[in-house]
């Protein structure tokens, strides 16, 4: 049976990315809608992607964004730090066939989920420890990514 936890607020949401974050000793990736700062920007969510990127030489880090206008703008801490740590920190822009996913999704070294269907809702469910419904939402990620393209702001992060 697959223990979860149901989140109905955007505190716990918050939290539960926070924890899933500092979590993940060697692969991290994030399926947003719109790269919020109030949770990707905190402090609290940076200084967790900061401790992944410079706890492991091989660490990863995949942010794929489906609307990355914004994202590109000065002042987004992860930006920022994506800009330092460039060898560890990827983004990419959904495939246009690919828009109607909107759901955000964290997904921390193929074992822990975060889920939610949709940046419009509250509710979320946090898989602490799943491996199966996490490499469900792996492989699903893993073919976002591959389709995926450069973000034209970011781009100079990743070359």
């Amino acid at each position: 049976m697959a223990v979860f936890q149901d989140l109905e607020s955007r505190a716990e949401f918050f939290n539960a990315a926070c924890e899933l974050a500092y979590s993940a000793s060697l692969n991290l990736d994030i399926l947003t809608y719109v790269f919020e700062r109030e949770i990707y920007g905190h402090s609290d969510f940076v200084q967790a992607v900061q401790s992944l990127a410079t706890r492991h030489k091989k660490a990863q880090i995949r942010i794929l964004i489906h609307t990355p206008d914004w994202a590109s703008r000065s002042g987004h801490r992860l930006v920022e730090l994506a800009r330092r740590l460039s060898s560890y920190i990827e983004f990419r822009e959904i495939n246009e066939q690919d828009k109607q996913t909107t759901c955000e999704v964290l997904i921390a070294d193929g074992r822990t989920l975060l889920l939610r269907d949709s940046p419009d809702v509250v509710e979320a469910r946090y898989y602490p420890d799943n491996a199966r419904q996490a490499g469900l939402w792996q492989r699903r990620f893993n073919g976002l990514w591959a389709g995926g393209g450069a973000i034209q702001g970011l781009r100079q992060l990743n070359t």
